[in-house]
């Protein structure tokens, strides 16, 4: 399995969970058993795609630095938050549940907990990447790892953050709805022989000029690493931020 093709199986894995999740999201009800129902429809689903992307990652990483495929583990991948999955997909009804106790109507409570529903699953899927791509990296002798922005998100932090390279020690950083691909930086090789700089730069002014209304094409990639930090969440882990941007702890992050 080469990297285009371990993207593509990753991008497909995103979108039919998230199809998956809306379509359950679309018959639910805020009450207790719709709540129940709902749970119960969707975690098996979200950790049988947690498995399916670790296994690929595991696949793909063991073909790319040519050493042995890292083991998967069932109890560590459905589990990474720490927290009862029961319990983190029963926070979309909720939210919609919050949301009608402060006026909103049913279309607009419903529509704020489906995004959180897709948000969630879209998280757990990411992290399920990130950590067996850190795992299989630890059983390899490469050192270094790249960030690799997938252009469907169109995230500046992500983009800014793909122009410096990660040691296999540490776990990439995420954030609510990334997307990023994960991949091994050769042994000698230098991570701006992989990307094309130009471009990656290009992009870069353009996302960071939406962002915060900055356009200087004479700027430097590395003066926007200005804008960005790491955060703790206590149950994803190392997420990316802007800088300035508040944060007090897990509950002010979307997750």
């Amino acid at each position: 399995m080469d990297f285009v093709d371990y993207a593509a199986l990753t991008a497909t894995l995103r979108d039919e969970l998230l199809a998956f999740v809306s379509a359950a999201w679309e018959v639910v009800s805020l009450d207790d058993d719709g709540l129940e129902e709902f749970v119960g429809t969707v975690v098996p689903v979200v950790q049988a795609s947690q498995l399916q992307m670790a296994a690929a990652t595991s696949v793909y990483f063991s073909e790319a630095t040519g050493g042995t495929a890292a083991a998967v583990s069932d109890g560590v991948i459905t589990t990474l938050r720490g927290v009862s999955p029961e319990v983190v997909y029963s926070r979309p009804i909720a939210t919609a549940r919050t949301a009608l106790s402060r006026g909103k109507s049913v279309s607009q409570a419903l529509a704020s907990g489906g995004r959180r529903a897709e948000n969630i699953a879209s998280t757990d899927l990411q992290m399920a990447k990130v950590h067996q791509a850190h795992e299989s990296l630890q059983a390899s002798e490469a050192t270094l790892f790249r960030r690799v922005p997938t252009g469907r998100e169109n995230c500046a932090m992500c983009m800014i953050a793909a122009t410096q390279p990660y040691k296999k020690k540490d776990l990439m950083p995420i954030h609510p709805g990334c997307d990023c691909d994960v991949d091994v930086i050769p042994v000698g090789m230098d991570l701006n022989d992989m990307f094309d700089a130009d471009a990656i730069l290009e992009a870069t002014h353009a996302r960071v000029e939406e962002f915060a209304g900055l356009a200087d094409r004479g700027g430097r990639a590395a003066d926007y690493r200005k804008l960005i930090v790491t955060h703790e969440h206590g149950e994803v882990g190392p997420v990316i931020a802007w800088k300035g941007q508040k944060f007090t702890g897990p509950k002010d992050i979307a997750n």
